[in-house]
């Protein structure tokens, strides 16, 4: 069973998905990880890259679907969690494309909690787009604007949750759901 686990920026699904590697083995595909690892890789794609992501805008459609594919080639036997992707319509067709999407746990989240973990992250994990709050509502706000609409495309396979408590809290939820 593959699934997709999607929410704003700050929602909580590293930590979610970290719960669910371990409880049911999954193999992680983490849009933002693999798009941080060829940032800090140097080449010309990571710095095209961090000219994008660092600015809170999201990174073009071919050039993440592209990133994915290759970890999906890798690992072709195994079910997977995909954390920050699709972002697009046009990316949710492209996973469809490339894998049967069992189940989308959508982690709702309010904007000022949003706000207040990334900037709680920011101060631990030098990563400049979670330490400067214009650019987190950047995020938020092309969050809404582009993501929002997959709750539509994957609506008969939507699960949805309170993403508010406590990661604990947070997991036992999905669990009770999936």
């Amino acid at each position: 069973m593959n699934i997709v686990i999607m929410g704003p920026p700050g929602a909580g699904k590293g930590t979610i998905c970290e719960k669910l590697i371990k409880d049911y083995d999954y193999t992680l595909i983490s849009a933002g990880d693999l798009l941080r690892e060829e940032k800090a890789s140097g080449s010309d794609l990571g710095k095209e890259i961090a000219s994008i992501i660092d600015e809170g805008n999201l990174v073009p459609d071919g050039m993440i679907t592209t990133i994915i594919l290759s970890v999906l080639d890798d690992n072709e036997d195994n079910s997977f969690l995909v954390d920050g992707y699709p972002r697009t319509i046009r990316q949710g067709n492209s996973l469809d494309n490339m894998m049967d999407v069992s189940k989308v746990i959508w982690l709702n989240v309010s904007e000022e909690t949003t706000i207040k973990r990334n900037l709680n992250r920011g101060k631990t994990s030098n990563r400049p787009d979670d330490a400067n709050e214009e650019v987190i509502k950047e995020r938020i706000k092309n969050y809404n604007e582009t993501s929002a609409p997959l709750k539509d495309f994957y609506e008969d396979k939507i699960i949805e949750i309170d993403g508010e408590g406590t990661p604990d809290e947070v997991y036992e939820l999905i669990k009770n759901k999936i």
